[in-house]
């Protein structure tokens, strides 16, 4: 296996590992590759240019970690808070357990303490299969360009019985009988916004939501809509979930 192969192999491992916590899911803001919980940023890994990055809160462990030559304080003013980057040429610098570790106390170090206790009482393997959720007969559509916001989306929705069919851009958008559009404007801010104007112009009779607000000024222009409902979380998350489910069983 090629140094590449390698490296990508093993942040998918690593991203898979940060995802067996509670309430964590993956999403790809300006192209890089997350771990988040909480609406938060818990653990971030991916490959650029020949080095797997991988940024870890270790307030316990990160004295030692920054004696690594691979390992330096992150950026942007966050190593004062134990933040700690890892810069790694080749997959056999660190150990799978060292990065477990080193996840672990990320999580217990940022995640609400609800969390925590519930990751520490979480059993070994689910028993049983859980209840299938009752369809819900109307559907709904997403507009968003975050692949992995997407596939959270999806599934969060799932488990409420909502049929969930997802576009990337406004171009492609086709509501059919849909009752709900979901617009996720993180990406593309200045389309979402157009586009959520747009419906809320038209008679179409659809439910909008608008997800991913992230300042005042959008805040502002999405408040001028009298039929949106907006959410500064991403589309996926369980409060834009329910909320759509609950206007589909209207």
């Amino acid at each position: 296996m090629s140094v590449a192969k390698e490296l990508e192999k093993l942040a998918g491992e690593l991203r898979a590992i940060a995802l067996t916590y509670p309430e964590t899911y993956e999403e790809q803001p300006w192209g890089q590759r997350v771990v988040k919980c909480a609406g938060k940023m818990f653990f971030s890994c991916d490959v650029h240019e020949g080095v797997l990055y991988a940024t870890v809160k270790v307030p316990r462990s990160g004295r030692e970690l920054l004696k690594k030559p691979w390992a330096e304080p992150t950026h942007y003013g966050m190593g004062k808070y134990g933040w700690v980057t890892l810069k790694l040429k080749t997959g056999k610098e660190v150990t799978r357990d060292e990065m477990r570790a080193w996840i672990d106390e990320t999580f217990v170090s940022m995640a609400p303490k609800k969390l925590v206790a519930a990751h520490g009482k979480q059993p070994a393997a689910a028993k049983g299969k859980a209840k299938a959720p009752k369809k819900i007969s109307a559907r709904a559509v997403l507009v968003c360009a975050d692949k992995l916001r997407s596939k959270r989306a999806v599934d969060e929705y799932a488990a409420r019985g909502v049929g969930l069919d997802v576009v990337d851009t406004a171009a492609q958008l086709k509501l059919g009988k849909a009752r709900a559009l979901v617009i996720d404007i993180g990406r593309n801010p200045v389309d979402g916004i157009a586009l959520a104007q747009k419906i809320d112009a038209s008679d179409k009779p659809v439910h909008l939501f608008v997800a991913g607000v992230r300042d005042a000024d959008q805040t502002r222009k999405l408040r001028e809509l009298g039929s949106a409902e907006c959410f500064r979380v991403a589309a996926g998350d369980a409060k834009v979930a329910d909320a759509v489910a609950r206007a589909l069983t209207k």
